[in-house]
Order: C-alpha cells, then structure tokens, then sequence
C-alpha cells in the first residue's frame, strides 16, 4: 500500500479503510448511521482549511475534523494530505459519526462540565481506539506501514501510537474537570 500517495477521491480513501476487518466494520456501521444523522463528507473548503493552519501546530496534518450543527454533520477532510493521514483521521472522524446520538447530546440539553468532559473522553477514547485498530490493521497487511510512519509522522502524536487515557485528558483539556469532580467527591 503506497501511503504517501496524495488522492483526493473519497471512494478511493474508504476503500483503503474498508481494506482491513476493522474498516470494514466501521464503514458499515457508519453507513447505517450516515444518512440518519445526515452526516456528508467533503474536502476542506479553502477557507476553513487556512483558518485551521493558523491554529494548527506546525507540521501536524490537518487530516480531517467533524463540524457538528443540532441535526447534522460534515466530516472535512484535507487533499492535500497523504493516504496514510487520510485513512487514520477519517476513520477517526467516522468512529464519531458512529455515535452521533451521544456527540449530539453535547448540543442538547444542559448538563454538567463533568458529564460533558466524560463524554468527550468516551468519544475520543472510542475513536482512537478505531484509529489505531486499522492503523495495527495496516501494519499486519503491509510490512512498509511501520516504516512509514516512522519516517514521516513519528512527530505527530495522534498517529505514532494510541494515546493513553491520560494523554487525551491532557490534550482535550479534560484533565482539569476530572480533578474538580474528584475534589468535589473527596469533599461530601
């Protein structure tokens, strides 16, 4: 699999991710949910794409992000980027999309920043875990995957190695809300 290929064709980018068991079964539960949630996805528009490299850190792809609205949701995704950024952060995106019901709660009623920090840490536990099964998948098809990614991406956090519980809390900011909820406990 030649991830350093650059192809913007959408089809062509779900089918690399559809190329391992994993893949597959997130493409299909994605699928079924898709048009429920109404749930597209588009290459960056031009204008998002630069507002997004200004806040971005150097050198991190922009791979893809979710823009959620209270009944839909655009999955954005970067051409300019290579395959082996695409498969993982649209899957990641997609694994999402797969629990729209819970990402769309964040939009619904009040509730807490406690719940709301553990639900965000759910999504993202979740979605990593789908990134990195296919990334694991990919390595076990192909022996050059591995190298790869360490040639090229051993900067970039999100695909060098599933993350920890500990390092989304810190990068979701999620850390701060987990400690006042303990305190808050310790306190009654």
């Amino acid at each position: 699999m030649n991830l350093g290929l650059r192809n913007c064709n959408l089809e062509f980018i779900l089918n690399q991710i559809e190329s391992t068991p994993s893949g597959r079964k997130l493409r299909e539960k994605f699928r079924s949910i898709q048009t429920t949630f109404s749930i597209g996805l588009h290459p960056y528009p031009n204008s998002l794409a630069q507002r997004l490299r200004e806040v971005v850190e150097p050198l991190h792809p922009l791979g893809a992000a979710t823009v959620w609205d209270t009944q839909s949701a655009m999955i954005y995704y970067d051409c300019t980027e290579s395959l082996g950024v695409l498969i993982p952060y649209l899957a990641h995106e997609m694994a999402h999309g797969i629990e729209a019901e819970k990402v769309l709660s964040l939009h619904g009623s009040p509730i807490s920043n406690i719940k709301k920090s553990q639900i965000v840490f759910e999504l993202e536990r979740s979605a990593f875990d789908w990134q990195f099964k296919i990334i694991q998948e990919l390595k076990d098809l192909d022996s050059e995957v591995s190298q790869f990614y360490r040639e090229h991406y051993s900067h970039v956090w999100t695909l060098r190695a599933c993350p920890s519980d500990h390092d989304i809390k810190i990068h979701y900011r999620l850390q701060d809300q987990f400690a006042s909820a303990s305190s808050d406990v310790k306190n009654y």
